[in-house]
């Protein structure tokens, strides 16, 4: 295992899924009441529905396994891994995080583990952009990325036909 091996951005999308994995149990939101009763309410990205908290956690799970599994198992090279699909799974963790982030929730204040979740998440996103652009990946063309099977590079012509 040699993480001097690993480019920017496997190091940038590996590392923004650990930390996002980390940010999952700190507090996202809280609520607190001072009155007769001192109430202290906190709740972490664990705490959340399916959609807004295990989703983006199952997506930076994804893509931490996809980055790190080549570099733990002795090869550093990602073309096998389809970057379309770390990228999607880490845009939809950035894009989630990010929305939530933006629309609160209800009678709760946002916590600072929740900016942490989405710095993290944006992080993880540039990251499997760039693993994306280094693949040969086109954004503008990502259907036709997706049927490649490196996620970008192209791809031999088929043989020809036996005479």
């Amino acid at each position: 295992m040699d993480l001097s091996k690993m480019s920017m951005s496997q190091k940038l999308a590996g590392g923004g899924a650990a930390l996002y994995v980390i940010a999952w149990f700190l507090p996202w939101f809280s609520f607190s009441y001072g009155g007769l009763a001192n109430i202290d309410v906190t709740a972490s990205g664990s705490d959340l529905n399916f959609f807004w908290g295990t989703l983006p956690f199952l997506c930076a799970l994804a893509v931490l396994a996809l980055v790190a599994i080549p570099v733990f198992a002795g090869q550093v090279d990602l073309s096998k891994v389809p970057a379309p699909a770390i990228l999607g799974a880490a845009g939809l963790a950035a894009f989630l995080t990010i929305l939530k982030l933006l629309i609160g929730e209800t009678a709760f204040d946002r916590s600072w583990g929740l900016f942490i979740a989405a710095i993290a998440s944006g992080v993880m996103a540039y990251g499997a952009f760039l693993i994306f652009k280094e693949g040969g990946g086109d954004i503008k063309n990502i259907g036709a990325s997706m049927n490649k099977p490196d996620g970008g590079s192209t791809m031999p012509p088929p043989p020809p036909p036996p005479a």
